[in-house]
């Protein structure tokens, strides 16, 4: 079958089983640039076979003539066959031939309109292919990664594995930049959570990544150039790979043993003058347990007698006058003091507070529960739905962020499932707060910890952290709990 020109006017369009054309706008384009690559097929009485789509162009186009290629003479039921096959058999690109495709047309457009001083764009190429500019560009960077999978086998393409070049963007290349900015979020957290100094990444001595597989053979003739080398690459290497993997392990151990206490917090805080910059606690405050019967009997409180021989009032209000001495001791010369605390006990802190040299608030930053509460009492008593923040701090500092209200409508159910007990406070008073009194990388005391939902919302944060907890049972979970925080970040984390 020899090509040649026919003219449009002579050819016949029998009934054809393709009814809708479809948008035919970059098939124009392809044949007004480039003329028609591929012939359609017509019959010895010039009867059209294949190509309806490609003769509707050419008359939309204006053309008088198209290149056409004949079929010998055929039945009827022969022409109708050939037509239904040649649309129903047709293989179709798949998304990665597509998407390469698509890249190589581009890169070469590029190429020859530098050469010629022509011009080619993002603009043109999204005419020429039908797509968005944001599609263009996804496309365009996972064809980078299809390409240099070629080489590899089949089962280690894992970009190819995908189904479709969205898919591969989004899970592929969007994945790799959320994984890279968490490991280096992860290392972050990690020089914060083991240096009690102030921060100073650009004194730190970088820690050398591995090169890669390619970099393998520059890195060879690279040792090989210098003369002074005389041990073999390959025994080289070995011991360079041990050291980079020691240094891997380094750089991905956190050390909970001096950041996470197991004691008495205020001797702690008497051992340390000078030492924090900052406290966010919960200090432990005598509890009416009348209403917490009101609030909730026994649902919310499992072990209702562990909770009063924790909260025991006289205990616990010798407690507070020997904490706020102690907070004045180990905090540095402009610090914040902060907790939460029962209303009835309000006056007394503020007292002792004042006494030890604070200067304190005078009135209380609420927080007020967003999702209020139960009261089996309502009868006799108005339901206790919020908490009271006592802010101290030492004169001559004031607030880096102001607070614009001193009521915070926040639900602490989310915290109560992450760390496990009724008394977790939202992170979103935490964050307010720490970021009202602090910058980044500053050290923080919780010397009340319990099971970690004001100290972990610090580390989250980007505070250095000291937690802690004289209760057994509270400080394993706020072990766990931390090293749940820390895993989250770097799954190849170790603990010391």
């Amino acid at each position: 079958m020899n090509r040649t020109s026919l003219p449009i006017n002579e050819i016949v369009v029998p009934e054809r089983f393709r009814k809708d054309l479809g948008d035919t706008t970059l098939l124009e384009d392809s044949i007004r640039r480039s003329g028609l690559i591929q012939p359609i097929v017509v019959s010895q009485d010039k009867v059209l076979i294949a190509g309806g789509r490609r003769l509707h162009c050419h008359i939309k186009l204006g053309l008088p003539a198209i290149d056409v290629v004949y079929k010998e003479t055929l039945s009827e039921a022969d022409r109708q066959e050939m037509e239904a096959v040649e649309n129903i058999v047709r293989k179709q690109f798949t998304w990665t031939e597509e998407t390469l495709a698509i890249a190589k047309i581009h890169q070469q457009h590029l190429r020859e309109a530098a050469l010629n001083g022509t011009e080619w764009n993002t603009r043109l190429a999204c005419e020429l292919f039908g797509i968005s500019k944001g599609a263009l560009g996804y496309v365009l960077v996972v064809a980078k990664r299809l390409e240099a999978e070629l080489s590899l086998p089949e089962d280690k393409r894992k970009y190819h594995q995908f189904s479709s070049c969205f898919e591969a963007y989004r899970l592929g290349i969007l994945g790799e930049i959320a994984d890279a900015g968490l490991a280096l979020l992860a290392k972050k957290h990690t020089a914060l959570a083991n240096t009690t100094n102030p921060p100073a990444p650009s004194a730190r001595q970088p820690i050398e990544d591995p090169p890669s597989v390619d970099d393998l053979s520059k890195e060879r003739a690279k040792y090989e150039e210098n003369p002074l080398n005389t041990v073999p690459f390959e025994e080289y290497w070995e011991e360079r790979k041990k050291t980079l993997v020691e240094r891997e392990v380094l750089r991905s151990t956190v050390y909970l043993s001096n950041r996470i206490l197991l004691m008495d917090s205020i001797d702690w805080m008497n051992e340390n003058q000078g030492m924090i910059d900052h406290i966010i606690t919960d200090i432990p405050y005598g509890i009416d347990l009348e209403m917490m019967n009101q609030v909730n009997v026994h649902g919310g409180l499992k072990d209702l007698e562990t909770v009063e021989d924790e909260h025991d009032v006289k205990e616990n209000m010798d407690l507070m006058c020997r904490f706020f001495r102690a907070a004045f001791h180990c905090t540095k010369e402009k610090a914040f003091v902060i907790t939460y605390l029962d209303i009835m006990q309000w006056q007394y802190c503020y007292d002792l507070a004042v006494e030890t040299g604070f200067k304190v608030q005078r009135w209380p930053y609420i927080w007020h529960k967003q999702s209020g509460g139960q009261n089996n009492c309502a009868y006799y008593n108005t339901t206790k739905n919020y908490d009271v923040i006592m802010i101290c701090r030492k004169p001559g500092i004031t607030l880096i962020t102001p607070i614009t209200s001193s009521i915070h409508l926040a639900s602490h159910e989310a915290e109560r499932r992450t760390y496990g007990h009724v008394f977790s406070k939202p992170s979103s008073i935490t964050k307010t707060l720490a970021e009202a009194i602090s910058l980044t990388g500053s050290l923080f005391l919780d010397p009340f910890a319990g099971r970690g939902s004001i100290a972990i919302e610090l580390m989250k944060l980007q505070r250095r952290v000291v937690a802690i907890e004289k209760q057994d049972d509270h400080y394993n979970a706020l072990l766990e709990n931390t090293k749940r925080f820390y895993l989250s970040l770097n799954p190849n984390t170790t603990f010391l």
